[in-house]
């Protein structure tokens, strides 16, 4: 199961079901008002720029140990 929700400018918060695996590529690009996000403890693999744009995103909190530093780097590439 993947999770999209490119573009939706109103999202602030977002908490994901425990069941999610992945979290795709642009999942949450431009979700321009996002602030805090919650990576559940099941997530292995996050997509490559799953939170561009996402220029107020303050807190990413991982609590899955299966994902390596790398990976959150690259979704978190250009949210600056």
């Amino acid at each position: 199961m993947q999770v999209g929700f490119q573009n939706k400018r109103k999202i602030t918060d977002a908490a994901l079901p425990e069941k999610i695996r992945t979290i795709g590529s642009y999942a949450f690009a431009r979700c321009s008002k996002l602030k805090h996000l919650t990576v559940p403890t099941q997530v292995t693999k996050i997509g490559a720029y799953a939170f561009k744009g996402d220029k107020n995103l303050k807190k990413l909190t991982v609590e899955s140990g299966k994902l390596t530093k790398n990976n959150v780097k690259k979704s978190l590439a250009d949210s600056s």
